[in-house]
């Protein structure tokens, strides 16, 4: 069939020389009918070349190829589509977690901060909440007390003084001594600043005039200058030594609560000055009698107890051992031997006791990565399988340091507890012994407070007996008030571990599973 001829039949419906379809009453069609329903259908004996409807040639090897064209473009192009979309999500998620990582170090750092600030606190507010048990412990050393008289009527004595004598009484009676320490603390503070300060003169002077000297000449006129500085530095220890010994005075109970100050001439040397008291010997023996003076004594304690303060072991400067951080495991802390350093062995017992204690407690040392975290990096740590969260932040670790601290205390305290009572007893002793005011509770006791041991009471000897029942009350009020200092650190600790765990929970997500102890 030609072009004009497939033309026609697509106009017309059928071939211009084919009869068209009759009614059912013989008439032919109307144009009009035969229109509206066209056959489009090619003839069955039609095998020629197909156009479509604008006369072009139709291939269907064409309309195959070009339909895989079409099906390959789009596939492309979804494939395009797809592709852009990933890099897409890609950079929105990218950004997303770096927005996620900056708020959540702003948090931490927030957190951070939030603990130094507690910490800050908790190391200000602790001497204030603890100062009258440690002055009460310190009456029960020295055998202030009759030994007569049980402990519930002499803690029934304190709480009238403390509650019947008004704000001011209630004030000097929770903190006697606190001024007279305070001043020694400031001036031990001032006197350190004045020191680093010509060190770092004296420093600046004699380095460009010691490079040109030999190695060993340096190193001498180093161990000069330390030897030098440490003598001024004892030096002013000795020259605010009767502040201390003041405060002592106070706080064992034999001195009055006022003045808060001693008057500047008991400070002098003299015959019955603070000064003179204090290096006064309590004891006649000539072995002992010099070393056991209340000022040696007092200088020996307060060297301990400063490096107890600044958070370092007792006696650093003897040893090699430091404690190491709260988050280093303790299996690769090395133990000192005792024949090469004794001081450093006792230490290391002391630590090894208290990690035993934390861990029991629910904190472990150990963890799961090698080298430490990045400087920047406040990440959590995760312990114990997965059941307990560890936090880098000091809030999370205020808890679990703070234990640590108490513990430290606790270890130092029983070393020192010799030589404690006997520092107590000589300052009681060279006071009781001097011209200077009394309490009455102070003068009443002052047979007992003469005496190496509670043996005697107003002048009256004691027998053997006497003498083991009175030890025994000793050391009986000793371990209750040991007991009851325990009991309110507890107190502390679980107030601290609350507040801790309401502002991590309450401001800083923490989840009800989480820990930082």
């Amino acid at each position: 069939m030609g072009k004009q001829a497939y033309l026609t039949r697509l106009a017309l419906g059928r071939s211009p020389f084919q009869t068209g379809p009759r009614q059912n009453d013989g008439r032919k069609p109307s144009n009009e009918a035969t229109l509206s329903e066209p056959s489009l259908s090619p003839p069955a004996f039609d095998h020629g070349q197909q156009y479509d409807t604008k006369g072009r040639p139709i291939s269907q090897a064409t309309q195959d190829r070009n339909t895989r064209m079409r099906r390959a473009q789009n596939s492309v192009l979804k494939l395009v589509g797809v592709v852009e979309d990933k890099e897409h999500s890609d950079r929105e998620s990218e950004l997303r977690t770096r927005i996620e990582r900056e708020a959540r170090h702003q948090s931490l750092k927030c957190e951070d901060d939030r603990g130094e600030v507690i910490e800050l606190l908790t190391v200000i507010s602790r001497p204030l909440l603890t100062w009258w048990l440690d002055c009460f412990m310190r009456r029960i050393e020295v055998g202030l007390y009759d030994p007569e008289i049980n402990l519930s009527s002499i803690m029934r004595r304190e709480w009238q003084l403390i509650a019947g004598t008004g704000l001011r009484g209630t004030l000097l009676a929770l903190y006697p001594g606190a001024v007279a320490y305070g001043t020694y603390t400031a001036g031990r503070m001032v006197a350190a600043s004045t020191m680093d300060a010509v060190t770092q003169v004296v420093a600046g002077a004699v380095w460009p005039r010691s490079v040109s000297l030999s190695r060993r000449r340096q190193e001498l006129i180093d161990d000069l200058v330390r030897y030098a500085l440490d003598a001024v530095r004892l030096a002013l220890d000795v020259a605010l030594l009767p502040l201390v010994f003041y405060s002592t005075a106070q706080q064992i109970g034999v001195a009055p609560a006022l003045p808060l100050l001693p008057p500047m001439r008991a400070l002098l040397p003299g015959n019955k000055g603070l000064f003179s008291a204090a290096w006064k010997s309590c004891w006649s023996w000539p072995a002992v009698g010099s070393l056991c003076t209340p000022a040696a004594l007092l200088l020996t304690y307060a060297y301990l107890q400063g490096d107890v303060d600044e958070g370092t072991p007792i006696a650093m400067e003897f040893t090699n051992f430091s404690y190491p951080a709260i988050d280093d495991d303790n299996h690769n802390v090395t133990a000192p031997s005792f024949g090469h350093d004794p001081i450093g062995r006792i230490l290391y017992e002391g630590y090894r006791i208290r990690i035993g204690i934390m861990k029991w407690c629910g904190w472990d040392t150990a963890q799961r990565f090698s080298g430490g975290l990045p400087e920047n990096d406040l990440a959590m740590v995760e312990l114990h399988s997965g059941k307990t969260h560890h936090r880098t932040t000091r809030l999370a670790q205020l808890p679990a340091k703070y234990l640590s601290w108490r513990l430290d205390d606790l270890f130092v305290m029983i070393l020192t507890a010799p030589l404690e009572i006997m520092m107590l007893k000589a300052s009681a002793s060279a006071y009781v012994s001097s011209s200077l005011p009394l309490t009455e509770v102070g003068f009443g006791a002052r047979w007992r407070l003469l005496s190496p041991t509670p043996d005697q009471s107003s002048g009256k000897s004691y027998g053997c007996a006497a003498r083991i029942v009175n030890m025994g009350t000793y050391f009986a009020r000793l371990g209750l008030t040991f007991g009851l200092r325990m009991a309110i650190e507890t107190v502390m600790f679980g107030g601290i571990y609350r507040l801790v765990r309401c502002q991590g929970i309450g401001n800083f997500g923490w989840s009800s599973r989480e820990s930082g102890t």
